[in-house]
């Protein structure tokens, strides 16, 4: 089974099922902000991945519209990866 490890609480999860980062978070009490559902409209579950797979569509447009970094990505358009890092830390946005 996937693991996924979320900083800078440095905690280890396992995956379960279909779930995105953003429900990943949440369902193991790893805060991460959310005001849109999940649906990627919103921008606010904004973390650092520090490994993982390029963006989607959804999320690629609110990146150019906000000026993300490289690896800042949405948590609810991810899909985790075993080994993926997670850096939840809201001061570095």
């Amino acid at each position: 089974m996937a693991k996924v490890r979320f900083l800078p609480v440095d905690k280890e999860v396992q995956v379960r099922g279909e779930e995105n980062v953003l429900l990943l978070a949440l369902r193991n009490r790893i805060p991460i902000a959310t005001s849109c559902g999940g649906s990627g409209s919103c921008g606010t579950c904004r973390v650092f991945v520090k490994c993982g797979q390029p963006r989607g569509e959804v999320e690629q447009a609110m990146a150019e519209d906000r000026d993300f970094k490289d690896d800042e990505r949405l948590a609810c358009q991810i899909a985790p990866e075993d080994g993926m890092v997670i850096d939840v830390a809201q001061d570095d946005l």
